[in-house]
This record gives structure tokens, sequence and C-alpha cells, in this order.
């Protein structure tokens, strides 16, 4: 079965950290294999994505991310 990589990006620790427990909670209990890899802001998520290729089944974006916004950054 395929494991879905989802990336959530938000500036906000706590929020973070509870949409990746919750992401985490809904996909294990569905049986889903999945990788979460988590982001603090837009610069480092898309560094990541261009330094290693890396593509995401799921970006998760909050709106307002710093110098960058999810919806600036759903355009790159």
């Amino acid at each position: 079965m395929h494991t879905y990589c989802l990336a959530v990006c938000e500036d906000e620790q706590v929020i973070r950290e509870e949409i990746c427990g919750l992401c985490g909670e809904i996909l294990e209990n569905a049986g889903i294999p999945y990788e979460i890899t988590p982001f603090s802001d837009a610069e480092e998520l898309g560094r990541f994505i261009e330094t290693r290729g890396e593509i995401f089944d799921v970006l998760i974006l909050d709106i307002e991310l710093g110098s960058k916004s999810g919806m600036e950054f759903a355009k790159f």
C-alpha cells in the first residue's frame, strides 16, 4: 500500500503539533500508512522541496505564514 506523505506548514508550534497529531490519528485509525513532515514556514518547506525533490501527496498550509502566505506558496 502507498505511504501517503503529508507536509504541515504552520508557524505556531502548538497548532502545528495539533494538526500533525490529528492527521496521524485519522490516518492510523483508517489503516493508511503515512509520513508527516512539519514545517514552521513556507521558505523552509520550499527549500526542502527544492533540495530533496520531495513530492508530498497533501500540503496543509497556514494562510498567514510570515513573509509568504500559504496561498502564495500554493502557487509555487
